[in-house]
């Protein structure tokens, strides 16, 4: 190899390079053939080719490479739901979302009006397509419309309609372990420490002895057993615990007293039957921010704690969680130190048991499980500053990749899959509500 064939190389891969060609092996091995001819119209035709491209580019601003159907579907999948296209392809290049995918958790941000509820309904078509029971978590009331084209869906108003005992064990759970579970739920929640933890904890388990569930009854204490229980405590007023006391029942007579409806029963709706149904939407608007929290928590620790009681792992995607506004859920912010984080819990081991989680937010400021354990990442139109930085750290965008973030038009995103190096953009048309 002479000096000239590595001048002609290192030219043609800058060129290359600037239209975000040089890691493809095929490229790579056109310029090395190029280079090795020592041709000079064989070298003045691929260094045109890449001319070309950049122009090309120049007409369509959006700075992402273009992936083959080979490149980005290299691995056998399972069943796949059709959502968009690659953007300008020719011919389009269709983009499917997979159900292992799915299983592995998907994250999208973006701000209002972006697109987020239209690839929410791409997936949610699809999954009820494929017979997999979705359940939607929708503070924005944007599903119902979904109930114009498909009434297998049972819409639940949580506030006004629906019966919601935390404390009701799941079958073939042991109590003690749900008792741990919901009370690190509502502490972690609530911000109630260790102290306060302990006692609701053992007032909790004491009820479930009083109403003989340790013996297999299926009687359960409610929220104002638990008030009760708590009040009618013979802890010296002016002692520590008895602050801990207070400011449990604080919270508590808060809840009961803005949820006195949804609270007051035994055992509340059955989540067996709500978690095998095709598609079920609880509009949780209405509730505050904690009281959502709490709520999403514990009913997706049903089938979760319930499975891992049954040793059901490894069968295969049974529900999809769909979080619409997920920054409740997904609060970074909350402290990790107090209580048991459900949604983390189930975003790590979640695809063992068969729950997927398919998140949106207008922010990236979400809990790190969600960035760490979500195999899927799109990002529709954000503004600029801290957001904006992220996710360029996110999907490993370079500085002109990023720029483009703020000039997404509405329906396009950028999509990352470690299955695939490079981000690419997406187009997701209109969905057909009818």
């Amino acid at each position: 190899m002479d000096e000239h064939f590595f001048l002609a190389t290192e030219l043609l891969m800058k060129q290359a390079k600037e239209v975000r060609l040089d890691n493809q092996p095929n490229i790579q091995k056109l310029v090395m053939g190029a280079a090795a001819s020592g041709d000079i119209e064989t070298l003045e035709h691929v260094s045109r080719i890449f001319q070309i491209e950049k122009l090309g580019r120049i007409d369509n601003p959006a700075p992402f490479y273009k992936p083959t159907p080979e490149e980005l579907y290299s691995e056998p999948k399972d069943e796949g739901i059709l959502v968009g296209r690659v953007k300008n392809t020719h011919p389009s290049i269709p983009f499917f979302i997979f159900l292992a995918w799915v299983m592995s958790h998907i994250l999208i941000v973006g701000r209002t009006g972006c697109g987020k509820t239209t690839l929410f309904f791409w997936i949610l078509s699809g999954l009820l397509s494929l017979n997999i029971p979705v359940i939607i978590f929708d503070r924005k009331n944007d599903f119902r419309h979904f109930l114009r084209i498909n009434n297998n869906l049972l819409v639940i108003r949580v506030r006004q309609d629906f019966k919601f005992n935390p404390f009701a064990v799941p079958e073939g759970v042991d109590p003690l372990v749900w008792a741990e579970v919901v009370v690190d739920i509502i502490c972690r929640e609530f911000k109630i420490l260790e102290g306060g933890r302990a006692i609701l904890l053992i007032t909790i388990i004491e009820l479930y002895k009083r109403f003989g569930m340790l013996s297999g009854s299926r009687n359960f204490p409610g929220l104002f057993d638990v008030i009760e229980a708590l009040k009618s405590t013979n802890i010296p007023r002016n002692s520590r615990r008895w602050q801990s006391i207070e400011t449990l029942l604080g919270r508590l007579e808060t809840l009961w007293a803005a949820h006195e409806k949804m609270f007051d029963c035994s055992i509340g709706f059955s989540l067996d039957e709500i978690f095998e149904r095709p598609c079920v939407v609880f509009e949780t608007n209405g509730l505050s921010d904690d009281m959502t929290s709490v709520f999403i928590n514990v009913i997706l620790q049903h089938p979760y704690q319930q499975r891992l009681a049954r040793q059901e792992r490894g069968l295969g995607l049974r529900n999809a969680i769909f979080l619409e506004e997920a920054r409740h859920i997904l609060n970074p912010f909350i402290n990790s130190n107090i209580g048991y984080s459900s949604i983390e819990n189930i975003l790590c081991e979640g695809r063992e048991l068969g729950l997927g989680v398919i998140a949106a937010a207008q922010s990236i400021n979400l809990n790190p499980a969600i960035h760490i354990n979500s195999f899927v990442k799109i990002c529709y139109s954000l503004g600029k500053g801290d957001e904006v930085k992220k996710i360029q750290t996110t999907f490993q965008l370079d500085d002109d990749q990023t720029s483009y973030l703020t000039r997404l038009n509405i329906g396009e995103a950028i999509v990352k899959i470690p299955s695939f190096k490079n981000p690419f953009c997406l187009e997701i048309p209109r969905f057909p509500l009818g």
